[in-house]
This record gives structure tokens, C-alpha cells and sequence, in this order.
């Protein structure tokens, strides 16, 4: 009696973790390790490639994401170097409309007071929509030029800082446009 409990019960286990691998394997397919912060990205159904070679740098990650939608984003790590120390961000470029999708500070040690808005999303909408068939341009009052982005009074460096790191991701697509995408 024991015997044939022990052997329902394995194949129970096994069933349960084969199935597990299935449902896995089925949502989304991964080249190598994603980051997590990449996986939050990432929807069911999603495909994510490890661009490896075209990080720098300072852009630590690089996926190209083929949505379960059609739709086709580049997805870069990237870092700047702001008024007190490094600035790490998140960029997602839409491949479909070739303009930024999002941009999120992830981490950064700037002064609350003004550094701090660089977190914020009336700071970080600004880029998005943007194209990037042209580098990002810092304007100190107010934009008068697609590619302008109006920078946080007060915290000069670190909005650069960021506009810089987008640049950088911007640059970065160009070329994977040139060699990856074509």
C-alpha cells in the first residue's frame, strides 16, 4: 500500500513540476539571464534577446523585446554621471515608432530637494515621445525644438546627467538599427 502511495505521489510531483517548465517555457522566451528589472518589462507572451554586444560603458544591458503585440522595443540599462554620483536608468525605445517609450530613474544619490525630481514623472513624461533620429538637447527655460528637453531648475547636472545617458541609448539604437534590425 505504502508503495503505490510513494509512486502516486512522484508522479504527482512530477506532473506538477513538468507542467510548471511548460507554462515557463510558454509565456515568454528569454535569451540567457534577464535582469529583473528587464523582466518587469517583459509581458506573457514576449520575446526578449540579449544584445550583448553593443553594451558600453555605460549601458549595461541591451534586450530587443519582439511583443506578443507586434510591437518591437530596444531596452538598454544605462547610467550618467550626475552631481553627487552615477545615475542608473532604465530606456525603452520603440522600434515600431522610433521614438522613446520610457525612461526611468532606477537608483541615484542627488540632493532630495532638487536632484530628487529627477525621479519624477513630470521630469521624466518629458522625454517621452521623442524621436531619436536626433540627440537630446538640454533647454534651461523652455523647449522651442522637438528635441529639446526643459531640465530641472536647480539640478542642471543631473537633468544632463540624464539627458546624457538617454543620448547615449539613442546613439546605441542607431546602430542597432544599422546591424540588428535590418
Amino acid at each position: 500500500m505504502k508503495r503505490g502511495y510513494r509512486l502516486i505521489k512522484s508522479l504527482y510531483y512530477t506532473i506538477i513540476f513538468l507542467t510548471t517548465i511548460f507554462l515557463i517555457g510558454c509565456t515568454s522566451t528569454y535569451s540567457g539571464k534577464v535582469p529583473a528589472i528587464i523582466q518587469e518589462e517583459l509581458m506573457e507572451g514576449d520575446e526578449a534577446y540579449n544584445l550583448a554586444k553593443y553594451k558600453t560603458d555605460n549601458i549595461t544591458y541591451v534586450y530587443h523585446v519582439k511583443r506578443s503585440t507586434g510591437e518591437e522595443v530596444i531596452i538598454q540599462l544605462a547610467e550618467g554621471e550626475g552631481y553627487k554620483d552615477t545615475i542608473h536608468l532604465l530606456v525603452v525605445i520603440s522600434v515600431t515608432n522610433n521614438s522613446l517609450a520610457k525612461v526611468m530613474v532606477l537608483e541615484h544619490t542627488e540632493t532630495a530637494s532638487y536632484g530628487g525630481y529627477v525621479t519624477e514623472s513630470w521630469f521624466l513624461d518629458r522625454f517621452i515621445g521623442k524621436k531619436t533620429n536626433k540627440q537630446l538637447v538640454a533647454a534651461k527655460i523652455a523647449t522651442k525644438n522637438p528635441e529639446e528637453v526643459s531640465i530641472i531648475t536647480g539640478a542642471t547636472v543631473t537633468s544632463e546627467a540624464v539627458i546624457n545617458a538617454v543620448n547615449s541609448c539613442i546613439e546605441n539604437f542607431q546602430m542597432i538599427k544599422e546591424g540588428e534590425l535590418q
